[in-house]
């Protein structure tokens, strides 16, 4: 049996805390490293996560100051010393066979990642997670990331075990991200030789609305951060998986002009969106991409000189304060 390091970043989630480890003390996969890390809680969080490391000593506890999610799930990989490394939400739980069935998957198919299907908890109902069509399935890094950009659940990290020697160089943008996740998994399912996916719902998935994925004063940072993972990711797609270049930029540019209609921009997020819409537009010159996805990127051009900059200007005062 071959050590889980379980990594759990934790802020301000004291009436959910509880919950969540005791559904993963009580896994019927027993060698577990646990490592939590409470990122400046100060609703009691920190306290019952030292009670619970008291208890049982798979629980490995780490307090810091406040310095974001991504920075506290950082310190979980630079602690990590299972052969397999998985992620939980402090606010999440999982099911009792969550552990054994997605290292057995892991086993059996002789992968190196595995994916799981989830429930979405809200407060008075569940919800399966399976509307991406879970099946059991088996994908080369290759055949995984050519469907990573249509399907979303492809991009989550905490319905994923995979293992450690997939982390030793990658790590999560220290900056304050509302996506940080994003910055994080095609890299390592990009480097997974094989892939399983398992149609078990084995992780509840809590939707809490007051959490940062739903702050609207965080849209702004959002735009931000959706712009620049597309130029990173394309970039890297680019130099891994070239046969997948047209099929990123036809996505590419179809968030784009989605970004550019639904989002919030500041001056210095504009000239961010007219860089990747000139360069996206060259690419499409320069390798002679078929004259419907040239079009689109020619489009997406033109929209962003005309209604792009009258939305902005309503925007203005607004912008300035972000600057």
């Amino acid at each position: 049996m071959k050590k889980v390091s379980v990594i759990i970043p934790v802020y301000n989630i004291s009436t959910y805390l509880p919950q969540c480890l005791d559904s993963v003390l009580g896994q019927t996969y027993s060698d577990l490293e646990v490592l939590v890390i409470d990122d400046g809680s100060a609703d009691g969080s920190q306290k019952i996560c030292d009670n619970y490391a008291a208890a049982d000593n798979r629980i490995l506890v780490i307090h810091q100051e406040n310095a974001g999610a991504a920075n506290a799930k950082n310190k979980g990989l630079d602690l990590a010393s299972g052969a397999y490394l998985t992620f939980l939400d402090g606010d999440d739980y999982v099911d009792p066979n969550w552990i054994e069935k997605l290292v057995n998957a892991l086993e059996t198919n002789q992968a190196d990642l595995v994916e799981c299907s989830f429930v979405r908890e809200f407060k008075d109902h569940s919800e399966a997670g399976n509307e991406a069509d879970y099946t059991n399935q088996m994908f080369s890094a290759s055949e995984y990331m050519a469907q990573y950009l249509d399907r979303w659940t492809n991009s989550l990290f905490w319905n994923k075990l995979f293992k450690a020697e997939l982390t030793k160089d990658v790590r999560f943008r220290k900056e304050r991200r509302c996506i940080d996740d994003e910055f994080y998994t095609y890299k390592i399912t990009g480097s997974a030789k094989r892939i399983v996916r398992i149609a078990d719902e084995l992780y509840h998935y809590r939707q809490r609305r007051s959490g940062a994925v739903f702050s609207q004063d965080k849209s702004l940072q959002r735009t931000d951060d959706a712009l620049e993972i597309i130029e990173e990711r394309y970039k890297w797609i680019e130099s891994h998986f070239p046969n997948l270049r047209s099929y990123v930029l036809r996505h590419d540019v179809s968030n784009m002009h989605f970004f550019a209609r639904c989002f919030p921009f500041t001056k210095s997020s504009m000239k961010v969106f007219r860089r990747i819409s000139k360069k996206y537009l060259v690419e499409c010159i320069i390798n002679h991409y078929n004259s419907e996805l040239t079009k689109n990127t020619l489009l997406l051009f033109k929209y962003r000189k005309k209604q792009f900059f009258k939305e902005t200007e309503r925007r203005e005062n607004t912008a300035e304060l972000y600057e």
